[in-house]
Parts: structure tokens; sequence; C-alpha cells
């Protein structure tokens, strides 16, 4: 989410009539219905995550135990044990 100054966007109109109700508050506007994007699709995080997870399965398939992937990736127990017991 990127922050704009509603003095640069907004016409002077529409910019008094919203301070009328909300003057000196950040304010969200979100996307239009059927135009939002999917958790994921912005960046690469998505893609990021699924790929260190896919690690995580394997090391413990290899072997490793629960408390050493918490070690090795620093994440909590529970984290690990969720992305080891999810499939």
């Amino acid at each position: 989410m990127k922050y704009i100054k509603a003095s640069s966007l907004l016409p002077d109109e529409l910019l008094q009539a919203v301070q009328e109700y909300a003057e000196g508050c950040v304010i969200y506007i979100p996307n239009r219905p059927g135009l939002r994007k999917d958790w994921g699709k912005s960046t690469d995080t998505k893609i990021l995550l699924r790929s260190r997870n896919r690690k995580i399965r394997d090391d413990h398939e290899s072997g490793l135990s629960a408390k050493k992937l918490v070690d090795k990736y620093h994440l909590s127990e529970s984290t690990i044990k969720k992305i080891i017991y999810c499939k």
C-alpha cells in the first residue's frame, strides 16, 4: 500500500468535502470490487515462502528434527511444525 498526499491527488472541492469528515486522519481507500489482487501477486513473497517451506519439509524428511530446523530457519517451533505437517 502506498501513501499519497490527498492535496496532490484530489480536486480542491473533493478534498474540502473529505476534510469535513476526516480532517487530519489517515484514510484507506480500498480497490473497487473485482480489481483487488490476490495476496502475493505484487511481490515474490509467496514464491519465496513456498520455496522456503519446501526446503524445511525436505530437511525434515532427511532427518533434521523440528528443534534443529528452528535454529536453522530462525522460526518458532510451532511454525516449523505447521510447515512440516501441512499437506
